[in-house]
Order: structure tokens, then C-alpha cells, then sequence
């Protein structure tokens, strides 16, 4: 089975809680207080997922007032507790987001994952899982659930999607100089503020529209120059910025640079322009 080829597919990354978030252990107090154990690498390993157009979801069969804290940290918008019937959530759930289901993974450790591991285009078992559980699966992390599992399928999956080095290529970008950081105009902290909060992978937004995005309509002129010195790329994501026609406009970097970083979002580019422009261009209302 080449995951590899799956993997590309992803739009959805499905996560068990107990067992595969935390190593399945329930640690309780004297005072009958349930505590889970959770690993920061797989947080971190989510966030990045969630920043490069790959939606986080949790369906468990417990609930945990644990969990759900930990999931509202790491900005998951789809937590689903107290699932006996987990298919049924799941069928749901990608009628919502208009996903196929073999653009989902589910990452398991028993026999309750099995109805959703089996409809999936790439079904995972941790390290931990249950001899059924990787017998259905189509590829096994070497780590175990609440040690890096869930970090080891989130890199799998943008390596795989060519999207893993710029996605940690900030953590590597040398730190800006502190005369850098002094000269920045309020406008432009404002501009590169609004643009990494509001304007997500996969979408495209024209300078007039980050301009309007600011509540600055007629400084669309003034938000070209923002981008020009942007000095945070790829964190602040200035590739994302084109013009209205949808023509790439200009860029700090070689321009082949610029594509290439739209292409790992998802969006393709032919002869300087963005194909299906409309599809990918935010929109305030749309989030």
C-alpha cells in the first residue's frame, strides 16, 4: 500500500483521544478527579496541520472535561465525546465539510475505531493499538499513543503533501534584527497581524481586500509596500497576497518561490495566475 500516494489526499486527520492523544492510561486522585497525560510534540505537530489547510478532528467514546480542554488549547473546532456509534459522527461530520471519505485519516488504537478505519482512504494505528486495530490499518507509527504518535502521522502527512518545510521553516528563520523590529510603522504591524490571523492556507486575498480586511479601505497602495518589506515570511504569509484580478502581482523573493509555497496550500497556478481564482479568494463572511 503506498500511504505516500494516500496521504496527498488528506484533507481531514481524525484523532482517538485515549490511547492515541494520551497513552491510554486513567489516572485518577484520591478524591476520584480524572487526569489525562497529553504530549506537547503532538500539539504542536496539530497546530501545524490546522496552519497548512488540514483540519483536526476528535471523536472519542469517553468524555473527559481533560480532553476537551486540552482540544479548545490546540484550536480544534471538531471535538465529538461520548461517541459509542462513531461511524455515524464521522459520516456527518465530512457531509459537513464536503470531504470524501478517502480524503480522511483516522488515527486508532482499538476495536471501537475499526467502523470509521475501515471507510477511510488512510486508516493509522499507533504503536499501542490492538492487533486488530493494525491489522486493518495501513501503516503503524513507531511511536505510541501519548509519546509522539500523533506528531509522527501530522509530519508524515506534510511531508507527503510537500508542505513540511515550509511549514517549520519559520522555527529555523534567523530572528529579525532589533532595528528591523524599531523602523515597522504601525501600519504595518497592523497589515502582517491581519494577514497571519484572518487568511488561512488554501485562500488568496487581493491587496484592496486585506486593505478593506484592515479597516483601511483605500490604503491598498500602502499594503503592496507592507509586503514588499515584510520581513517574517513565511509566517507572515505575504504569498497569499495577490491581485484582484487574480494576476500573482509582485514578491520579495524569486516569484517561483511565491508559487511554490501556494502550490503546497493547495492552490495551483497557470501562467502567472491563480486557477479557479473565485474558489480561492477569502472572503470576510466565509469564515
Amino acid at each position: 500500500m503506498n500511504t505516500n500516494k494516500l496521504a496527498k489526499n488528506i484533507k481531514l486527520a481524525i484523532f482517538d483521544a485515549d490511547g492515541v492523544l494520551t497513552d491510554g492510561g486513567l489516572y485518577f486522585a484520591d478524591d476520584g478527579t480524572e487526569f489525562r497525560r497529553f504530549n506537547s510534540l503532538d500539539g504542536l505537530g496539530i497546530k501545524l496541520l490546522k496552519n497548512n489547510g488540514i483540519e483536526p478532528a476528535v471523536i472519542t467514546a469517553r468524555t473527559s472535561l481533560a480532553v476537551k480542554n486540552r482540544i479548545k488549547e490546540l484550536g480544534i473546532k471538531y471535538l465529538y465525546q461520548a461517541q459509542n456509534d462513531k461511524l455515524v459522527v464521522f459520516n456527518n461530520l465530512i457531509k459537513k465539510l464536503h470531504l470524501k471519505k478517502q480524503q480522511c485519516a483516522f488515527v486508532g488504537d482499538d476495536i471501537t475505531d475499526l467502523p470509521i478505519m475501515t471507510q477511510v482512504g488512510l486508516p493509522i494505528a499507533v504503536a499501542n493499538a490492538h492487533d486488530l486495530v493494525k491489522e486493518n490499518a495501513y501503516m503503524t507509527t513507531k511511536k505510541t499513543g501519548g509519546n509522539g504518535a500523533v506528531r509522527e502521522v501530522c509530519d508524515f502527512i506534510l511531508k507527503a503533501q510537500g508542505k513540511f518545510d515550509s511549514a517549520i521553516e519559520s522555527y529555523l528563520a534567523r530572528p529579525q534584527s532589533i532595528s528591523q523590529s524599531l523602523s515597522m510603522t504601525k501600519f504595518q504591524k497592523h497589515c502582517y497581524q491581519t494577514l497571519k490571523t484572518q487568511v488561512p492556507a488554501g485562500k488568496v486575498i487581493s491587496y484592496a481586500g486585506l486593505a478593506q480586511l484592515m479597516g483601511c479601505p483605500k490604503s491598498m497602495r500602502a499594503v503592496g509596500q507592507a509586503m514588499g518589506k515584510n520581513p517574517y515570511a513565511p509566517t507572515v504569509p505575504c504569498h497569499r497576497v495577490v491581485k484582484s484580478n487574480g494576476e500573482l502581482g509582485g514578491f520579495n523573493d524569486a516569484i517561483t518561490v511565491k508559487i511554490k509555497r501556494l502550490k503546497e496550500e493547495g492552490v495551483e497556478v497557470k501562467d502567472g495566475k491563480i486557477i479557479n481564482f473565485k474558489r480561492h479568494l477569502f472572503i470576510k463572511h466565509s469564515l
